[in-house]
């Protein structure tokens, strides 16, 4: 049975370095490991470049562009009820004109303003955690994902919906007991300051935006609220506080946090 470990906190925490030292630290130690970092083509858990239709609106779809079934075809899947096309791989776009217009008015996730109801991106995304947990329970070694569980679907909730608090509870609540079967671990790194450090990102990636008080007043909410919400989650929970130590230095205390059942040969 594969393990999952998932890597969350506010951009500029060190997920993507974490996430890939931890991997290498599982590998050293002979457990196979698959790690997917934010944005990553393939990424088994996000649904950037997904067009979301009922099942209705998805025969439609094919009425109305006869010549493509075939292509659309071989781009979806099925998430409960709903049927997802990825419309976008390897950078580059897989259709063009008429037909990607209307791929576009239905992103699931990447995109300015909802293009969805709340009700159906709640849906797909619990179907789409439950179909990955089924999956990957199959699988040896251990699954990493970065900003996975919590970046993606808070950000989307809060900028999107603006649902209540309780809502967003909720939901992840019912994410992690559909990832039960992967025992899940998750980090949660919290860097002591949020204005430090979103200063210090948008420096590094050239986009002084990420330091605009607006910004630091929603990543600071976000974070608040993703720390009260993890103690009532079905999860194995660790809070990193990794300020003034190096990566290598957190990656090994994050290591020695995970479960003796990882590593049945000790």
């Amino acid at each position: 049975m594969a393990r999952l470990i998932l890597i969350e906190g506010i951009p500029g925490s060190g997920k993507t370095t974490l996430t890939a030292q931890l991997s290498s630290l599982l590998e050293k130690e002979g457990i196979p490991s698959a790690a997917w970092l934010e944005g990553q083509s393939s990424h088994p858990a996000e649904l950037e470049w997904h067009a979301c239709f009922s099942r209705k609106e998805y025969a439609a779809l094919l009425r109305s562009f006869p010549s493509r079934t075939e292509a659309l075809h071989a781009r979806t899947r099925q998430e409960g009820d709903f049927t997802l096309i990825r419309y976008r791989e390897n950078g580059a776009f897989c259709f063009s004109g008429a037909l990607l217009a209307h791929l576009q008015e239905r992103e699931f996730r990447y995109t300015l303003s909802p293009c969805i109801p709340f009700e159906t991106y709640a849906a797909v995304s619990l179907s789409h955690w439950r179909s990955l947990a089924a999956e990957w329970e199959q699988k040896p070694g251990v699954l990493l994902l970065e900003s996975a569980f919590l970046q993606h679907p808070v950000q989307d909730m809060l900028l999107h919906y603006a649902p209540p608090d309780e809502t967003i509870t909720a939901f992840l609540r019912s994410a992690a007991d559909a990832l039960r079967p992967l025992a899940p671990v998750l980090f949660y790194l919290a860097p002591e300051d949020v204005s430090t450090t979103l200063a210090h990102i948008a420096k590094e990636r050239s986009m002084p935006e990420m330091a605009f008080p607006d910004s630091i007043a929603f990543w600071s909410r976000r974070r608040a609220l993703e720390l009260s919400v993890l103690p009532g989650l079905p999860l194995d929970t660790h809070i990193v506080y990794n300020s003034g130590e190096t990566p290598a230095q957190t990656a090994h205390r994050m290591f020695a946090l995970l479960p003796e059942t990882l590593f049945p040969h000790k």
